[in-house]
């Protein structure tokens, strides 16, 4: 527990004070962006998930989000780039066609990680957790308040400055911890592709 909270401490100090943990200038601006992702997901059977009807669905999949940068590494930029890390709020719509039809509603939030900031090609890991209203109407899953943790991995092209285009496989689980019966579980996969817009933040009085 001692370490559990020295872990926590030094974390709420990286935010409290970016002068001394935060290798940018505090004057550059934090980057943003808006996007939306879409792509197709189909169901797994996964550690006892999806044993039923859970590993039949097929979704389409939307997920629009607002990212902000929170951390950037303080290497050379250069044709390579540089790590990043991110804070993004994603919204969730999942319209579901198989083996039933319904859908599910919700957000999350999620930490992504860019290898090669300011390179023209950037690979990335995803991951975080959100809340569903889920309506599928399956066998495996009860509908209503459900949980979707989950993580990922993707390719981010440069088209220009201040637009990209993601490429991403991502790994989602829905459950609802046992608040409803029956909760096997819902595994999939997601093939994702997305684009996103970076937007200045410029302070008041500019």
């Amino acid at each position: 527990m001692h370490h559990i909270g020295l872990a926590m401490a030094v974390a709420l100090a990286f935010f409290i004070h970016p002068k001394s943990m935060r290798a940018e200038p505090t004057e550059t601006p934090r980057r943003q962006e808006i996007g939306i992702s879409g792509g197709h997901g189909f169901g797994v059977k996964f550690a006892g998930s999806g044993l039923g009807d859970g590993h039949e669905v097929e979704t389409l999949v939307l997920l629009p989000h607002w990212q902000i940068e929170i951390w950037r590494s303080s290497a050379p930029s250069g044709t390579s780039g540089r790590p990043r890390l991110d804070l993004r709020v994603e919204g969730t719509a999942l319209i579901n066609f198989a083996p039933t039809t319904g859908y599910a509603l919700g957000g999350g939030i999620f930490l992504r990680h860019h290898f090669a900031d300011e390179a023209r090609l950037s690979p990335f890991l995803h991951a975080g957790a959100g809340i569903l209203a889920l309506e599928f109407g399956l066998q495996d899953q009860a509908d209503g308040l459900a949980f979707n943790p989950q993580a990922g991995v993707g390719l981010r092209w440069r088209w220009s400055p201040e637009v990209n285009v993601d490429f991403e496989l991502r790994f989602q689980h829905i459950s609802n911890a046992y608040t409803a019966s029956p909760n096997r579980g819902i595994d999939s996969l997601q093939f994702l592709v997305g684009v996103s817009k970076r937007i200045e933040h410029r302070p008041h009085g500019d």
